[in-house]
């Protein structure tokens, strides 16, 4: 259901009205993960021994070849608590980093069905190829725009038959579990069409739709049938990406904290990889979302048309730009579309404008990529950076490659 409420959202002195268009997620990050689960990071060389003899199984061994590292995802004994086995695992092998098997959420609010955009009306004064460009003032984009960038991203998985995505270069690879299906590709089709898709007469398109999309699924079926995606599934799909020599991943997920998942993050950043994630839908300031939280993904809450929060955004002190993800018309599979919300599409704003930034030659360091986007925002709350719009929404012309 809808929210129909408003509030008065004041930034800086200015009263700004914020229309109510979702509704809160109820994810809680801190209970969400995989049953019975741990994950091992670089297994010792007593591991086997050690998994035997407290009667631990041994799920599966990989190592990620792009990130550098293996992990080891084990099934507890049965009847010992999480807690207790990690305790007991982690005594016997001291300074190794164990962690539960974390869960991640893909969630959007859901606008009003009547609800308008003051995107719609923003055609005005040259030529807009897509609303999602006229979102963020771009005008006159070339439909080339992003040639010879290479974006990944990490999400649920992607209608690649959609008009706006049907012929972009694109590739759709599922890293789910192979025991169970795939999670729906509601999510994931939405936010490449953001980054990616051809303009359409009805106002889809994406910001760079000239770029290389290499966009990996996470998201399984659960057991009780909804969508989730977890720790491992998303390391899968990293280091796919990072083989693939993406330069900027856009992960549009939040839930816990996780070493695994830290230490992913840690190799791509490494290896000159920008990750920006959703700063979550949670409407909380005391429950950081991760990836977003991760020092130094780029952090992206969302805003309406008229520079409002989005009312169930997270707060906190990660966050670190905003970017429209308020009634954004969004691909969905199938071919249709629909408006939705959420900080999920607020980032591929992000992501997209630092792709030009890093091909017309900022290079590839994470605070100096932050300390020039920093350069160019309107500062939405107190003076400088805060913890509801971070440094603020970044306006830029598009310099386009291609």
């Amino acid at each position: 259901m809808a929210d129909a409420s408003s509030n008065i959202i004041s930034k800086g002195g200015d009263a700004k009205m914020q229309t109510g268009v979702g509704v809160r997620s109820n994810f809680d990050p801190d209970k969400e993960f995989v049953a019975n689960e741990l994950l091992v990071i670089n297994p010792p060389a007593n591991f086997n021994d050690v998994v035997r003899k407290l009667n631990f199984v041994v799920i599966e061994r990989f190592t990620f070849q792009g990130l550098g590292f293996g992990v080891a995802r084990l099934r507890v004994p049965p009847g010992m608590p999480l807690a207790q086995a990690r305790s007991v695992l982690g005594a016997e092998m001291p300074g190794v980093r164990i962690d539960v098997n974390h869960r991640y959420d893909a969630s959007q609010g859901r606008p009003p069905q009547s609800a308008g955009s003051a995107a719609d009306q923003l055609k005005k004064g040259g030529k807009v190829t897509s609303l999602a460009q006229a979102a963020i003032g771009w005008r006159d984009v070339p439909p080339t725009c992003g040639k010879g960038i290479r974006l990944g991203m990490i999400d649920t998985g992607v209608d690649v038959g959609h008009p706006v995505l049907k012929g972009q270069d694109i590739e759709f690879r599922s890293f789910h579990s192979a025991d169970v299906s795939a999670g729906d590709n509601e999510h994931g089709t939405a936010v490449a069409a953001l980054l990616i898709g051809k303009p359409a007469d009805s106002g889809l398109g994406g910001l760079l739709p000239g770029a290389t999309l290499k966009a990996a699924n996470m998201f399984e079926r659960s057991a009780t049938g909804a969508n989730a995606g977890n720790a491992m599934s998303l390391l899968r799909g990293l280091d796919w990406l990072i083989r693939e020599k993406v330069q900027v991943i856009n992960m549009s997920i939040a839930g816990g904290k996780n070493a695994a998942l830290e230490r992913g993050i840690a190799a791509a950043v490494e290896r000159g990889v920008s990750i920006v994630a959703a700063a979550g839908n949670w409407g909380r300031a005391d429950m950081p979302a991760y990836p977003a939280a991760i020092e130094p993904v780029f952090a992206v809450t969302a805003i309406d048309s008229y520079e409002g929060i989005y009312e169930h955004a997270n707060t906190g002190t990660y966050i670190d730009f905003a970017a429209p993800g308020v009634n954004i018309l969004t691909a969905a599979p199938g071919g249709g579309s629909k408006r939705q919300s959420g900080t999920s599409f607020a980032a591929p704003f992000i992501t997209a404008i630092l792709a030009l930034e890093i091909a017309n030659g900022k290079g590839t360091n994470a605070a100096a990529l932050q300390a020039s986007l920093g350069k160019v925002v309107h500062d939405l709350g107190p003076s400088g950076k805060d913890t509801t719009y971070g440094m603020g929404a970044p306006q830029t012309t598009p310099k386009c490659p291609g």
